[in-house]
């Protein structure tokens, strides 16, 4: 396993008017380009986790980071997305490089040759059952199940447009209040039930093509990050807003909901990188 290696002090701006500190290369990170983060509660491996393009893996506990690179057991130096099963194992989603189980002690890679389907991984999920669920780039989505989280005893299930999805390009994935699970592609959006798909794209009045993020708010409506700005589906009908409901720009590219009912919007432009909050309204009905 990597030695911790002790962090030099955060860096705060000179022209900095709030408290805003940033660790970079210099302060021990492994990479200035971070693709992702997760926080990890369990003891073993307590910190923060960032992914990163180029870099591998790394820990910070606040005072050390620990870096994991090919040499330490992962599949590529860069990576997109961290999970936590319910086996406090972690998982890594990587470009090229399949997936990357972490139990604590050693590294397990899953590529296509695992029957994983595609190499380059967009997105993660866990389900209500425990099964894992990965979002390729034109692979369409894997489904992984271990029967005593330990791998060895895996089995992965393929879902392409063949069997119903609305893009073999999976950006985001979730799973709503009825335990169906939605994905959002570069085609529309679509929703499983475990059984079959239903697909909403323009035919059904979603206006998006490219989907970037979902969540789900306290009331049961679905809410999507498109291309095309931010769209709300209530079950029956669609809702888009654009610039000219008050976006600062129409490509979101995430979501969150806080616990005060605020919808968190990340948007990115050709000019602009914005973050709104957006206290969910009351939106008039029309038909999709």
């Amino acid at each position: 396993m990597p030695k911790p290696v002790k962090a030099s002090l955060p860096v705060i701006k000179d022209n900095a008017n709030i408290n805003i500190q940033y660790l970079d290369v210099e302060q021990g990170l492994n990479s200035s380009y971070i693709s992702c983060l997760y926080e990890n509660t369990n003891p073993l491996q307590q910190g923060i986790w960032f992914g990163s393009d180029g870099g591998g893996v790394g820990r910070f506990d606040g005072e050390h980071f620990t870096h994991f690179d090919i040499e330490s057991g992962l599949s590529s130096q860069s990576v997109t997305c961290i999970l936590q099963d319910k086996h406090n194992a972690l998982w890594f989603g990587t470009f090229g490089g399949g997936i990357v189980h972490f139990d604590g002690d050693s590294f397990s890679i899953f590529t296509q040759e695992s029957d994983l389907g595609d190499n380059t991984i967009l997105c993660m999920l866990t389900d209500h059952a425990g099964n894992i669920w990965f979002g390729r780039d034109g692979g369409g989505v894997s489904k992984y199940n271990a029967s005593n989280g330990k791998t060895g005893n895996e089995t992965f299930t393929v879902y392409t447009q063949n069997h119903g999805l609305a893009s073999n390009v999976v950006n985001c994935m979730f799973q709503d209040k009825d335990k169906q699970l939605w994905f959002g592609g570069d085609d529309g959006i679509c929703k499983f039930d475990g059984e079959s798909f239903m697909v909403y794209n323009k035919s059904q009045g979603f206006k998006g093509e490219s989907v970037s993020s979902i969540v789900q708010d306290a009331q049961g409506v679905m809410w999507f990050g498109t291309d095309v700005g931010l769209i709300k589906y209530d079950g029956h009908y669609f809702e888009t807003y654009t610039e000219k409901e008050g976006l600062s720009n129409e490509t979101i590219s995430a979501l969150i909901l806080d616990r005060e009912a605020n919808l968190w919007i990340g948007t990115s432009g050709v000019a602009s990188t914005n973050l709104m909050a957006f206290h969910l309204p009351i939106i008039p009905k029309k038909k999709a």
